[in-house]
Parts: structure tokens; sequence; C-alpha cells
């Protein structure tokens, strides 16, 4: 059984890292330099797992490197999928010169903020079904 208040906060500290640790110039270039992305993937694999340390006493547990790990290695790949997906809306525009890339309003695109949720649920996902493989290795 997943422990409710494991998972809510492991979800608050994948909200801490996931937007107040992320400025804006590695969210906008994670999905197309290494730096920025592994910066991000490396800010996810310290923070969102500290739950397990609190929980713990403090203890560095086989647990809590597997989930930091596997959360990590899930959530670099989740955004670097689904942004480079998402820029491939615009791609056709940008590649005719129609638009140029700097002046792509994506703030106004409904499919910008969709991407958004998507990206998020993958992400609650990836932490509830780690949490459901961590679950049956304890029993």
């Amino acid at each position: 059984m997943i422990d409710p208040l494991l998972l809510t906060l492991l979800l608050v500290g994948h909200f801490v890292a996931d937007f107040l640790l992320q400025p804006r110039w590695m969210g906008t270039r994670k999905s197309s330099e290494l730096g920025p992305w592994a910066l991000h993937v490396a800010v996810i694999f310290l923070v969102v797992p500290i739950p397990f340390l609190v929980l713990s006493g403090n203890r560095w547990t086989s647990e809590w490197f597997f989930f930091a790990c596997a959360n990590a290695a899930a959530h670099g790949a989740i955004d670097a999928t689904i942004w480079n997906l998402y820029k491939l809306r615009w791609a056709p525009a940008v590649r005719s010169g129609r638009v140029r890339r700097e002046d792509v309003r994506y703030w106004e695109d409904h499919w910008f903020y969709a991407t958004i949720g998507l990206d998020q649920l993958l992400h609650a996902l990836t932490i509830v079904g780690l949490l459901w493989a961590l679950s049956l290795g304890g029993n």
C-alpha cells in the first residue's frame, strides 16, 4: 500500500523542484541544451526524494536511492521528449520563414498549457508508479 503522507510529500517536493527551483533560463533551454537539462535532472534527483530521508530519520536507504535514480531518469526523459514534441508544432512555420523562432508566442497557445498539464501528469504518475513498485518490493 502507498503511504498517503509520503506520496503527498513527494508531490510537494516535485512542485518545489520542478517549479520553484527551475529558473526561466533553465525551463526554456533544458529541451535544447544538455547543461540546463542535466542541472534540472540533478535538482529533481536531490530534492524530490527528501521526504524519504525525513521519514526515515535522515538515513540513506536503498529505497531512497532507487526512487531518486528512477524518478530523475524518468523525469529527464519526459522533459526531453515532451518539450521537443511541443516544438514540432511550431517547426514548420519557423522552417518556412513565416515565423521567427524568437517571435513564437507560446504563452498564447492552448497546446502549450495542455503540454504542461501532460508533462505534470506524467511526472505524478511516475512518482505513484515508483511508490507502488517500492511497496510491492516491501511485501
